[in-house]
Formats: C-alpha cells, structure tokens, sequence
C-alpha cells in the first residue's frame, strides 16, 4: 500500500519532514476567490488568475499537472490531507475530496495543533507527531464533505 501526503501550499511543503514514509503533493489553488463553476473549470481559474495575479504561465505545471497527479493516486492507497480549519483549507480540501476517486482509498485528516495558527508554527517533530494523530475519514464523512 502506498502512502501520499497531500499540502494545501508551498509553505508547508518547505518544512515537510523529509523522512516521513510516503510522496507529497501540493495544492496550490485558492477556490475562496474566482469563478469555481464546473463548466471549463481549470481554463476559467487559470484566465482569472492570471488576470488578477499574472500567474497564467506557472498555473498549468503548478496547479494544473499536480491535480493530475493527484487523481492518479492509486486506490489502495492511504491519502493524508494536510489542511488547516480556516475557509480558505476548507474549501480547498472540500474540492479535493468531491473530485478525486478515491473510492478505495483511506483517506485522513491530519489537523494542526494550534487551529489560530495553523501549521505556521510547527516544526519537523511536530509536524510528525500531527501524523501520528491523523483521524481517518470514513465513508459518511467523505459524503458530507463532498456535498459540501
């Protein structure tokens, strides 16, 4: 079975332990801003961001390739999301679980230990420990997060 570690961001992505069993990937999208509608989904983000942030030429290999690569997780795997409680890691993580098939994965949550200042502060070791409390979402769970 293998294990992925999915990051909402670079910033966690940088202080990831390195030793930790396991590939991450990293979600770079802020859905909190921009038209989010099914319809051209990646080309209509990709135009707003570049509209509002000139971020056009990096948003297919950063966001775009990654989101790829994160659907082709294989099923049997254990997918660790790491997002904070704040809207902004919701939405985000509420995305992700709605429009990945993971049917057959286990899926878990791996929660900051200060839910005012996020993973911001966390070091190596705990962010080792966080993983070692991650909480499994069940099948329940990933149906109301999904219609969320």
């Amino acid at each position: 079975m293998s294990t992925f570690h999915i990051l909402n961001g670079d910033c966690l992505a940088e202080k990831f332990p390195k030793n930790l069993e396991g590939e991450s990937m990293i979600w770079r999208e802020a859905l909190i801003d921009g038209p989010v509608s099914d319809n051209n989904f990646f080309e209509n983000r990709k135009k707003f961001i570049a509209e509002n942030y000139d971020a056009e030429r990096s948003y297919d290999e950063l966001v775009i390739k990654e989101f790829q690569r994160i659907q082709n997780i294989p099923e049997d795997s254990d997918v660790f999301f790491w997002f904070e409680d704040d809207l902004f890691c919701q939405v985000n993580f509420w995305f992700l679980i709605s429009n990945l098939n993971l049917g057959k994965a286990k899926i878990f949550r791996v929660f900051p230990k200060d839910t005012k200042k996020g993973f911001a502060e966390s070091d190596e070791n705990d962010l080792l420990k966080l993983f070692h409390s991650a909480k499994e979402i069940n099948d329940k769970e990933r149906k109301l997060i999904s219609n969320l």
